[in-house]
């Protein structure tokens, strides 16, 4: 490319300047990507609790599926009472309201 200019200008090369490369957007927007972003404290613990929330969401899936596997059915729920009356005579009227919660 000099020596094109060069020869057009009838071969004086003492006055020629050469302007850098211009880069296009697509260039630019490369080059942004690849230089590291700094990020504050502020943004670093929400991104930290941001993760952990994202943790936890995923743990309590796993852990409410195993629950579903070792759940009890309600043939096994019927015979489950509470222990705060145990020994004691069971009256008409909480006979009657178990019968009833039964069916």
């Amino acid at each position: 490319l000099v020596a094109e200019l060069a020869g057009r200008d009838g071969g004086d090369t003492s006055n020629l300047v050469t302007l850098p490369k211009k880069t296009t957007k697509r260039v630019e927007a490369t080059q942004r990507r690849n230089t590291p972003v700094r990020v504050n404290k502020a943004k670093q613990r929400r991104l930290a609790k941001l993760k952990e929330k994202h943790e936890k969401r995923i743990q309590r899936g796993s852990l409410m599926e195993s629950l579903q596997h070792s759940n009890l059915n309600a043939e096994q729920l019927r015979f489950m009472h509470s222990s705060a009356r145990l020994g004691q005579k069971e009256t008409t009227r909480q006979q009657l309201s178990r019968a009833m919660a039964e069916r």
